[in-house]
């Protein structure tokens, strides 16, 4: 293995690290709003993936397309845990 193959591995595990800690901290999160955390976070890291895309990939280039279908693919997830989040909280209300 070269050395930056070691250093991508590395910087691999401090990503899957960093999404441990977010699951336990979502762990906490109470059921009814988990939804609409999950959409957030799904729109912060499309928005934060659109400007590294803007910003380092070729517009036009081969890379940038497989980008924007994975920032499109958060859009629709997003979309989605938000429909669910409105869902959750209706049912709450109707509850009460």
């Amino acid at each position: 293995m070269s050395a930056p193959g070691r250093v991508e591995d590395l910087y691999r595990e401090l990503a899957k690290h960093r999404v441990g800690e977010a699951i336990n901290e979502l762990r906490n999160t109470p059921p009814e709003c988990l939804a609409a955390h999950t959409a957030r976070a799904l729109e912060g890291a499309a928005g934060a993936l659109a400007c590294a895309t803007a910003t380092y990939a070729s517009p036009d280039g081969p890379v940038a397309q497989r980008l924007q279908d994975l920032i499109n693919g958060m859009i629709a997830a997003a979309a989605s845990f938000e429909h669910l989040a409105d869902a959750a909280a209706d049912n709450t209300r109707r509850r009460n």
